[in-house]
């Protein structure tokens, strides 16, 4: 089967013999103070977990997701521990568990979350074809109704991380600003991006070990566009012949029926394809949101897609490999919001009993979209600061940051925290953005 590739990102690997570490004594004096609580959150019905479903510290800008396996790990500093915690995740009634009831058990915490139950008092026509839904919403019509049609400009809070088992291996954080094309099929332009303000760090305790580097990981945030570039390493004319569709049962958000078609690649397949879910608007038909992974499982080659310059003698397993997207309607078009990307993988060194688990995941969430009365400023600024500061889809994001001098910018946020929301880490910089504009 010969396929259009879908862009995930490369991790580079090199030998690793050094020592020092991560802010490390700030990060232990700060974790004296902090709570943490973990546990995982699951589908009270099936026990399934559920992935990316979101915790909130109620009263506060404080909050966190899940991981892909629907785990989580939330610090909560001590004069909030009287508070509750807000899960939620869509389709699902949100549950509220005080601070002093999760801290109570030392083992993790089992978190069960139920469908919601609707009543409908319009009656909405449910799609039972799947095929015919996928073919509806990526009409060409559909999506030029339903998204830009004329470049927009960016600001995005971008981070990405590696980890060997709960150990950081590199932190970096950057504001980026992105020349987001429009969602025509045909647009064969690529979106651009510009380095605004950005930081990093890398843990050399970390000794004996792989060391990797992540490149194209924005871009990649970028790439798994579904509306701008679909459909994952096929075609839309080709789609049908590589994956399997169908319907979900709906649910309702707010008053708005939302559909959920599932898809798979279809069996027998030479190469790994994905299976997901697209979370549909039923009364645009655009995508709100989409979950999908790869199928690793049965390919071992799989990290070839991933994972360059492999060291001989080294083994490599993906894992998994997991990603989210979401959408934003504003203006009557839905933009770009967020995406993730989680990667995870085994290395093993020939001769060596113990193998070390690896995880990358890089996460983008836009933080301001295009001011139309100032469209012609947006766009002439952007050229310009892509002239100094550009990143490009070759670039590893770490080195760029390194030519970097910009603690002022992050003020009260100065200890990067790999494990805090991306969304709560926005409230705390908001000024120095708003300041910007």
């Amino acid at each position: 089967m010969k396929t259009r590739t879908i862009l995930v990102c490369c991790v580079f690997f090199t030998s690793l013999f050094c020592a020092a570490g991560i802010n490390g004594q700030n990060e232990k004096k700060t974790l004296r103070h902090m709570t943490v609580i973990k546990g995982r959150v699951i589908d009270a019905a099936t026990k399934k977990p559920l992935p990316f479903a979101s915790i909130t510290l109620k009263g506060s800008y404080h909050s966190n997701v899940t991981n892909g396996d629907g785990i989580f790990s939330f610090k909560i500093s001590e004069p909030a521990a009287n508070d509750s915690l807000k899960f939620g995740f869509m389709g699902y009634r949100d549950t509220t568990i005080s601070v002093a009831s999760l801290k109570e058990g030392t083992h993790r915490q089992t978190i069960r979350l139920k469908s919601t139950e609707y009543k409908l008092n319009t009656v909405y026509i449910h799609p039972h074809d799947g095929l015919s839904l996928f073919k509806a919403v990526f009409d060409k019509d559909n999506i030029a109704k339903n998204y830009p049609n004329r470049n927009e400009v960016l600001t995005t809070f971008y981070r990405e991380t590696i980890k060997r088992g709960s150990k950081f291996v590199t932190l970096n954080e950057a504001i980026l600003d992105i020349l987001k094309r429009p969602y025509f099929y045909d647009n064969v332009l690529p979106d651009m991006i510009a380095i605004y303000k950005g930081r990093g760090d890398i843990n050399y305790r970390i000794t004996d070990t792989l060391f990797m580097s992540y490149k194209s990981g924005a871009y990649s945030s970028l790439d798994i566009d579904l509306a701008r570039s679909p459909f994952l390493a096929t075609t839309v004319e080709t789609a049908p012949s590589y994956y399997n569709f169908k319907v979900d049962p709906m649910i309702i958000e707010g008053n708005t029926p939302v559909y959920i078609l599932e898809f798979n690649q279809k069996p027998g397949m030479n190469e790994p394809l994905y299976k997901g879910k697209l979370y549909i608007e039923g009364n645009s038909m655009a995508i709100m949101r989409a979950e999908f992974e790869m199928n690793v499982a049965g390919y071992p080659n799989a990290y070839k897609y991933f994972l360059k310059n492999k060291p001989s003698g080294v083994s490599l397993k993906v894992n998994n490999a997991k990603y989210i997207i979401n959408y934003k309607i504003f203006d009557g078009k839905w933009h770009f919001d967020y995406s993730r990307i989680e990667l995870n993988f085994t290395g093993k060194y020939k001769g060596k009993w113990l193998s070390k688990k690896y995880s990358v995941i890089s996460e983008m969430a836009v933080t301001g979209y295009n001011d139309s009365e100032r469209y012609q400023d947006k766009m002439k600024a952007f050229r310009k600061e892509y002239q100094s500061n550009k990143l490009r889809p070759s670039d590893i994001l770490a080195k760029k940051l390194s030519n970097f001098d910009n603690q002022d910018f992050w003020q009260n946020y100065n200890i990067i925290q790999p494990d805090e929301s991306v969304y709560s880490i926005i409230k705390k910089i908001k000024r120095q953005l708003k300041h910007r504009e």
